[in-house]
């Protein structure tokens, strides 16, 4: 058996049979069931060096897709024994395919560092199994690195090519040549495209457009070109611009339902450059967002058909067809979109003293002051063109900041509008405060559609403090007359949640239909509600989401019907434009923590650019620094102190996180940090929350979440004292760091030590000691396993400059830092105080 090419053929015929089944909601075939069983037997009298790299990579994407959508969702219980086995059948597939001959020295590796990952995948709902075969795949990228592993480097790189991509509603992101290449690129764009043509989409233009990151603008046309080679018509942006511009171009120039929908080349706040010593790499973040013809995100659903039509793709040996048939026509949609935003100033607004103007006089009013200034920072984004325009239009004094096109962001390693990069932005204000009044900083991030505002004292304010006020101002000066939704997501501060429940605005607020029905999300086959009563997390007058994704598509829940219903000639074009409006009429304010708001009568997608302009005309029409005013609404509400925490770790501990606290509060649960616990939830991989009483019986809340495009932990505290908040953060920053410390102690190569520290931040000077970063007892730990790996030979002071000689490539910082450390008698702990607060915003801020 000599020929592994109808081996092959069986198991791709057995992948595409399980895998329809399984999607379908179906026992697993018989006959495919067979063909996998009997495939590591088979695949073992195949002579040595008879698997080639392409046929290793075709194994691979086959396995993959059999064990991601092996018995489709958690739901189907009729047939979860049998689509266990399948998976296990997989998983030793997977173990046959990688001790063959051709890994050479790595064999060992792969076995330690590999195979535990696609074993865990077995047990797990799909959404699990989808990281643990990415986990499999970012563990082979590092192996590749090795000495034992450059031998293999091609192999696993075109392994890595077939990873099952995981595009969710908020698009595909990933890095550059690593997640995203142009195979990989052409097969998600051809996997759309296919979807869309299955919708009765294919007849219209898709508009695409790219923000200004370094090669965004190349990744664009490669879209354009996947496109027209399906014979797409395309709309292309001649330079970058904001997605709200986009979606812009498509409700208001072309009409909903005027395109099939937009595809947006950003990775939206995610980094261009090495976030711990902000170089560039080469291999910057990148995404595509793709948006519907009403210009709103895409169902869950969707999205999935869109993964696993690409990961059927991605296994075809031969280049993806680029033959052009479509037509491409160059757009610029930007002066259409800044004659909207001044056009959506006329509605009228009430002042202090209660008369109405147009919102856009009130602005001028109070904005064109002899005294006031607004310092915009462009961030190098792709809305800095249009705020000078907007700022010239409206005659504000204002100052605009980094609007040269810099693709890698200048000194910043993302335009993210919060900190620390939105750190020059407060120090600029905190320079004019006391100079200018009113004053105020506004960032937008690379494709506007997020804001971070800085108050007159420079200090941030929150995505929660922003849309708490803003829904005070919707509530009462811009109120449109009739009731309205306000959903928050899970993160939001409960300062929103009191003043949505105040007697006075009862029938300005369409609240949910059962007061008592919790939030959707709590209700999700995934969500687990571990302990106590889950009405004790949030309140009753407003919609609560899961996450950004799942707030902007709240508003819009009938859309995906009302589309079909179109397509299928049931409704004329001006029937689904009319019912799309109605649907985003009931509408008063849907936000997230981050600066992301889709506002009452504007296009179905967050605007950062809106969200300022929202901004300054509430200050204007009370009068009032956005400082003061948040200062007035807090002491109205009685709102909590709110803390925040971010922590960057690798992407197995950041998960093992968050499932280790759903672990222990599902056995006990008791308490956190010493607050007793009213409720405990969350989804395992992705967040775990808790609703709280402190010692003094105030509530509290706490929210965990591990990000998935980053190595990244978001805490979030909010309680009656910055105390409280501070334990909260501290136990999860603690129970971070001793997990650090698991992952160090049970490393097996240097390359390991190596891995973990590369994805730790450094400490900040003023926190010097912060558990969770790389301080002093994770580096002392570090010098401590090397010592336990050294041999005769290979003693640790080589082993200390292998790891410090490697780090200083491209982490110079922790270099240093290791290699000052040596190891104690007395370990330090006992004799480290205690840190001070956690304080990434103002101590009033949310």
């Amino acid at each position: 058996m000599g020929d592994p090419s109808r081996l092959w053929e069986a198991l791709a015929q057995a992948r595409l049979d399980l895998v329809r089944a399984g999607v379908d909601g179906q026992p697993p075939p018989r006959t495919a069931l067979a063909v996998l069983d009997r495939w590591p037997d088979d695949l073992a009298r195949l002579p040595d060096g008879a698997i080639t790299v392409e046929l290793t990579a075709q194994a691979w994407g086959n396995l993959q897709l059999i064990l991601v959508d092996g018995g489709h969702d958690r739901g189907d219980l009729n047939h979860e024994a049998a689509w266990r086995r399948v998976r296990r059948s997989t998983e030793l597939a997977f173990l046959a395919l990688l001790d063959r001959a051709e890994w050479g020295a790595l064999r060992e590796d792969l076995r330690e560092e590999v195979l535990p990952y696609l074993a865990g995948a077995v047990h797990e709902p799909r959404r699990g199994r989808l990281l643990r075969c990415r986990d499999a795949i970012r563990r082979l990228e590092l192996l590749s690195r090795r000495v034992s592993g450059l031998p293999q480097a091609w192999r696993i790189l075109r392994i890595m090519e077939t990873v099952y991509p995981d595009i969710d509603q908020a698009g595909w992101r990933g890095r550059a040549g690593v997640e995203i290449t142009e195979r990989r690129l052409r097969a998600v764009v051809q996997a759309m495209a296919e979807c869309l043509q299955a919708d009765g989409l294919a007849g219209l233009p898709l508009i695409v457009g790219y923000d200004s990151r370094v090669h965004a603008g190349d990744l664009a046309r490669l879209v354009a070109e996947a496109l027209s080679a399906q014979g797409q018509p395309v709309h292309l942006c001649v330079r970058d611009v904001p997605t709200p511009a986009l979606v812009a171009h498509l409700t208001g120039v072309l009409g909903i339902g005027g395109a099939a929908g937009i595809i947006a080349c950003t990775a939206s706040s995610l980094p261009v450059k090495e976030t711990g010593s902000v170089r560039y790499t080469g291999h910057e973040y990148h995404g595509l967002r793709f948006l519907t013809s009403a210009g709103s995100l895409p169902t869950a659903a969707w999205s999935v058909r869109v993964s696993r039509r690409t990961a059927e793709l991605l296994l075809n040996a031969d280049p993806l067809p680029a033959i052009f048939s479509g037509e491409v026509t160059m757009i610029s949609p930007g002066a259409d979109y800044e004659d909207g935003l001044l056009a959506a100033m006329q509605y009228p607004l009430a002042d202090e003293e209660g008369e109405k103007r147009p919102a856009r006089e009130v602005l001028q009013a109070y904005w064109q002051s002899p005294d006031a200034l607004i310092i915009f920072d462009a961030m190098y984004g792709s809305t800095r063109g249009v705020l000078q325009t907007l700022c010239a239009e409206l005659r504000l004094p204002s100052e605009v900041h980094h609007t040269i096109h810099d693709p890698l962001f200048g000194e910043l390693a993302a335009a993210s509008p919060e900190p620390p990069q939105i750190n020059e932005l407060a120090a600029r204000v905190r320079e004019m405060r006391a100079e200018r009044r009113p004053l105020i900083g506004i960032a937008l991030d690379a494709d506007g559609d997020r804001a971070g505002i800085v108050d007159e004292q420079g200090n941030f304010l929150s995505g929660g403090a922003v849309l708490t006020l803003l829904a005070d101002f919707l509530l009462n000066e811009a109120y449109p007359g009739e009731p309205g939704l306000i959903i928050r997501t899970r993160e939001v501060t409960r300062a929103l949640d009191r003043l949505v429940e105040r007697p006075e605005y009862a029938d300005r607020v369409t609240k949910p239909p059962d007061h008592k029905i919790l939030p959707a999300y709590l209700l999700a086959p995934d969500y687990r509600q571990l302990a106590g009563d889950p009405q004790q997390l949030h309140g009753r007058g407003l919609y609560v989401a899961r996450d950004a994704a799942d707030a902007a598509r709240l508003p819009f829940p009938d859309e995906e019907r009302l589309r079909e219903r179109w397509t299928r000639g049931e409704l004329t074009p001006s029937e689904y434009q009319r019912l799309v409006h109605e649907q985003l009429d009931r509408l008063l304010l849907t936000g997230d923590s981050r600066g992301a708001l889709l506002a009452l009568g504007h296009a179905p997608y967050p605007d950062g650019i809106l969200t300022a302009l929202l901004v300054l005309q509430l200050c204007a029409a009370r009068k009032t620094p956005i400082g003061e005013l948040w200062r007035e609404v807090r002491e109205r509400l009685g709102a909590p102190h709110v803390d925040r925490l971010r922590l960057h770790a690798p992407h197995e501990v950041k998960r093992e996180l968050v499932n280790r606290f759903m672990r222990q509060f599902e056995r006990k649960g008791e308490e956190l940090a010493g607050c007793a616990v009213r409720f405990a939830g969350g989804v395992r991989d992705s967040f775990i929350e808790w609703a709280l009483t402190d010692p003094a019986g105030a509530p509290a809340y706490c929210t965990i979440t591990a990000v998935d495009d980053l190595p990244l932990v978001r805490a979030v505290a909010e309680a009656s004292s910055p105390d409280t908040t501070h334990r909260l953060l501290m136990a999860v920053a603690h129970e971070l760091e001793a997990l650090i410390i698991h992952e160090l102690r049970r490393a097996q190569h240097p390359w390991t030590v190596i891995d973990i520290i590369a994805e730790l931040q450094l400490p900040p000077a003023a926190l010097a000691d912060l558990p969770g970063t790389f301080n002093c007892r994770i580096a002392e730990q570090s010098y401590a396993r090397l010592q336990e790996l050294a041999r005769p030979g290979l003693e640790a002071p080589d082993l200390l400059r292998f790891v410090t000689d490697r780090l200083s490539e491209f982490q110079p910082e922790k270099a240093q830092a290791l290699s000052a450390c040596r190891l104690t008698d007395a370990h330090p702990a006992a004799q480290t105080p205690r840190p001070p607060r956690i304080k990434w915003e103002d101590v009033n801020e949310l």
